[in-house]
């Protein structure tokens, strides 16, 4: 075993010390401070007496600016040889193919971070689970002389985490069950609890802010965690003063520790935040000499939220650290928008966060709106009325509207507005179906979480094709936006047109095909065609202006086994399927559907569809799909039958867009198949986009 001196008795050695005991055999240590004269079995010596000893190498634990400056006085000034000296950072990562100390430890910070994003809320939820991967991911080392005191798993390095690891991970499983949109770290150091944070908090919306305030930027290979956690931003230089009064979900105070400082952090920030204020280091007496510093602040802040929960994270409260929560639970918020967009949102936080209060809907216009939207007054922003402005408002109108909402809303004195953007709704709709699913029993898998998990198979792309449906009545895309490698462009309604589109290679007038149909059956002429004439293994369907958002390696589903279809994460509409479809369109034409239904396929598959129709408000919209062709095919046979059915007891209807039914049904007819045959196919859910 190679024989070392460990040069320095400080935190650095402290933190390699296990390593070191482990790897080789430790003969001294050197100090440059005279006082000690052993630390466990190896003598503690002074520079000049190094020659004394026995060794290989004399292993430098100096901090890394110090490192060169004590290598060459160490070489220079005592006369040791330059190959027998070596900094700890060269001897850690001599065998690990890495350049540097730092890239050493952000790889392996990385892949704990990758670990998070990616778990299941039962794995981020468990205290074992979180505990690893805190350890794994490393802590900046806070013991001083007590070396051999500390668990034997610790592992250590210069930038991790300044945390106790048994509190961190209960406060991350305490953090994983919520959903927030904006949060704010205050005082980050070198963000690696920012980085863990974050991952945890971005599992439930991927679309939230984390902003990282500071006075002094020493965050290394921040691009590197940004390009994993593009939620981060980092607004340093900066202090609390800086977004004094601004709204945020989540805020983490861990900035100077003195009293005026924390509390000023608090009363600039923490006391505005909506849902959770915490702090770290609330039992750090060592803090006790800057006017009471972190445990005063402390106590002042539960005596200050008497009527609030806290919930604390402790294992040495009669010594240092601790993390203290302060539940705001405020929950308040207003939807700007009375009509069908404000009420699904309000649907969707609803059932996201049940413990929220919806003061009301606000409108500002002279439209004709309802008094109250179930038990939520709706409010006219005019006139001599007082609102609860430290409550959240969601815009939810379109967005032509949103720069005047959000001046009159200020000007009433509201600062926390939220537009409810294209990223913001499809967040919200992903986590409402998912919740929605869960209270039925039912299966919501996204793709890419089948893609994290990991698994080798083909490819699949040579035996793919994505029918994208395209007509001759069309209006043209703002810009145009290339085909991925399995899609390909099929021209619905050919046969009612004397030209081919440019850049369409199929067409719905071939073949076995109901293109003289289009103009009733729109996209429905192409998936039939499909079903009748496509031959490739797994084949799909889109709309040239509603594609969907398919990340890397999406096809291995396929050919691993993983997925038999591929649907649009649903849409939820009030007050059911049914009661929907009734409110917009003919009411005949829906019992004309159920009848055929009942004739088709038989009395208990009708049954089965009312109750779906009745009980469920979430369908997959679009007529969109990507399935194996035996699922596919399968599909179709149930699904024709019926719409032709429809069709002939219906026939033609004046209106052009009531004239669409067949598409309508389908849609929801679609959803029922899959739902009516979830132990047959595998299906996951994909997110789609709308090109303007």
């Amino acid at each position: 075993m190679e024989k070392i001196i460990v040069w320095g008795t400080e935190k650095r050695a402290a933190m390699y010390y296990r390593w070191l005991k482990k790897n080789f055999e430790i003969t001294a240590f050197v100090s440059e401070c005279a006082g000690e004269s052993k630390i466990f079995e190896a003598p503690v010596l002074l520079p000049a007496e190094t020659g004394e000893a026995e060794y290989d190498k004399i292993v430098l634990t100096a901090e890394m600016r110090d490192m060169e400056s004590v290598r060459s006085r160490v070489v220079e000034e005592y006369q040791v040889a330059p190959d027998k000296v070596i900094s700890i950072d060269e001897l850690v990562i001599r065998d690990d193919g890495t350049n540097d100390y730092v890239e050493y430890t952000t790889k392996r910070q990385l892949e704990v971070v990758r670990e998070i994003l990616a778990a299941t809320d039962e794995e981020v939820a468990d205290y074992n689970w979180m505990y690893d991967r805190i350890i794994r991911y490393g802590l900046f080392c806070f013991y001083d002389k007590d070396w051999d005191n500390i668990p034997d798993e610790y592992n250590w390095a210069v930038y991790g985490l300044q945390q106790l690891p048994e509190e961190f991970a209960k406060f991350c499983n305490y953090l994983s069950k919520f959903r927030f949109e904006k949060c704010a770290e205050i005082g980050v150091y070198r963000g690696r609890s920012a980085f863990v944070l974050c991952a945890v908090l971005a599992r439930k919306n991927k679309n939230l802010s984390y902003k990282m305030i500071d006075i002094f930027d020493r965050i290394d290979d921040f691009d590197e965690f940004k390009k994993l956690l593009p939620q981060l931003e980092k607004c340093i230089p900066s202090t609390s003063d800086d977004h004094k009064g601004e709204h945020y979900d989540f805020v983490f105070i861990d900035a100077d520790h003195s009293y005026d400082a924390f509390i000023l952090d608090y009363n600039n920030v923490g006391q505005y935040a909506g849902f959770i204020t915490a702090f770290h280091d609330i039992y750090a007496h060592e803090y006790d000499h800057e006017n009471g510093g972190t445990v005063r602040m402390w106590k002042e802040v539960v005596e200050r939220t008497p009527d609030k929960k806290h919930v604390i994270f402790s294992v040495r409260p009669d010594k240092w650290m601790g993390i203290g929560c302060v539940e705001q639970d405020r929950g308040k918020y207003y939807i700007f928008g009375a009509h069908s967009r404000g009420q699904t949102t309000a649907v969707y936080l609803n059932k996201i966060y049940p413990q929220w209060e919806l003061c009301g809907y606000l409108v500002d216009n002279d439209e004709e709106n309802p008094v109250n939207i179930e038990d939520a007054p709706v409010i006219k922003i005019a006139g001599d009325v007082s609102f609860d402005t430290n409550a959240r408002v969601y815009i939810a109108t379109r967005s032509v509207s949103h720069e005047h909402i959000f001046a009159a809303l200020r000007e009433i004195g509201f600062t926390d507005i939220v537009p409810v953007d294209v990223a913001l709704d499809n967040a919200l709709r992903n986590e409402f179906v998912r919740e929605y699913f869960k209270k039925g029993n039912r299966s919501f898998t996204k793709i890419e979480e089948l893609l994290t998990a990991g698994f080798e198979a083909d490819d699949g792309r040579d035996n793919t094709a994505i029918y994208v449906v395209r007509s001759a009545v069309d209006t043209a895309l703002e810009k145009a936006v290339d085909l991925n490698e399995c899609e390909r462009y099929i021209q619905a309604g050919r046969a009612l047109t004397d030209a081919d589109l440019d850049g369409c290679s199929v067409f719905d007038n071939t073949g076995d095909n109901i293109s003289s149909m289009n103009r009733q059956l729109c996209e429905l002429t192409a998936l039939y065609w499909i079903w009748k004439n496509a031959n490739e293994d797994v084949i799909g369907v889109e709309h040239y202006r509603r594609r969907f958002i398919l990340p890397e390696g999406w096809t291995e589903l396929f050919s691993g086994g993983k997925a038999d279809v591929i649907l649009p994460v649903p849409l939820y509409v009030r007050p059911s399927l049914k009661g929907n479809y009734v409110l917009r369109h003919d009411e005949t034409v829906w019992d004309v559907m159920m009848d055929k239904i009942r004739n088709i396929h038989g009395k208990e598959c009708a049954e089965r569809v009312a109750s779906f129709m009745e009980d469920t408000g979430c369908y997959s919209p679009c007529n969109m799909l990507i399935a194996k062709k035996k699922a596919y095919d399968e599909l179709c046979e149930w699904l024709f039958p019926v719409i032709f059915a429809v069709m002939e007891d219906c026939g033609q209807i004046q209106d052009n867009y009531q004239n669409r039914y067949p598409g309508f049904l389908s849609e929801r007819l679609i959803s029922f198949f899959f739902y009516m045959n979830q132990d047959k196919y595998k299906v996951v859910y994909a997110d789609k986009v709308f090109l303007k």
